[in-house]
């Protein structure tokens, strides 16, 4: 029996970042731009709500109450929660860097069909979350995060604190727009939750 020939050749590319053989004139922006997938603004915000509300299916309210039912019968907790919304905007920025589309126009579709849905009433809670994980990922700034809060106060009439001679984040000329308070609670302080009547 003959040695059979290999009529087709296969070859598996990652497709966040294929190999392109190009010329030695082109250049490496040509270069990544052909690398781009070319995808419309609209129909990639409607395809990444849905993974969202995938992700946080455990917020609709339906499953919420199932969830605590069964909490009340087998005794788990419900704050089990495999993603944070830190994880979806991982994943929007991976895809800015792979994806061609006008993107200005897919984050504000997204954003309004976040701020828009009805099914996950509990997300509604994250949503100033997720706005500022979209602007320390470096993904996308509302307008009124792209300015200090001194700022601010002065486009929507707000009274902040005085400043004052006392070192802190609000004694500073310009304060950042978002900030990190970091709370410490002695485990003493605790018990309160696991003693007492009842416990």
């Amino acid at each position: 029996m003959g040695m059979q020939q290999q009529s087709q050749y296969r070859l598996r590319i990652h497709w966040k970042s294929p190999c392109i053989q190009s010329s030695s004139s082109a250049s490496k922006e040509n270069e990544r731009t052909l690398a781009q997938v070319s995808v419309d603004a609209q129909g990639l915000a409607a395809w990444l709500f849905n993974i969202y509300k995938k992700m946080f299916a455990k917020e609709d309210l339906s499953t919420l109450f199932s969830a605590m039912q069964s909490m009340k019968d087998k005794h788990y907790s419900t704050d089990m929660q495999r993603y944070t919304r830190a994880a979806i905007v991982a994943l929007i920025r991976v895809l800015k860097t792979t994806v061609l589309t006008d993107w200005d126009l897919m984050m504000t579709t997204f954003l309004d069909m976040v701020e828009s849905d009805r099914t996950l009433i509990v997300g509604s809670n994250s949503l100033q979350e997720l706005n500022m994980h979209l602007a320390l990922f470096g993904v996308w700034t509302l307008p009124v995060l792209a300015q200090g809060p001194r700022r601010i106060q002065k486009t929507f009439h707000l009274q902040l604190r005085p400043r004052s001679n006392v070192e802190g984040i609000l004694g500073g000329v310009d304060p950042p727009p978002i900030v990190y308070i970091v709370l410490s609670v002695p485990r003493k302080s605790l018990d309160v939750f696991t003693t007492g009547p009842g416990k």
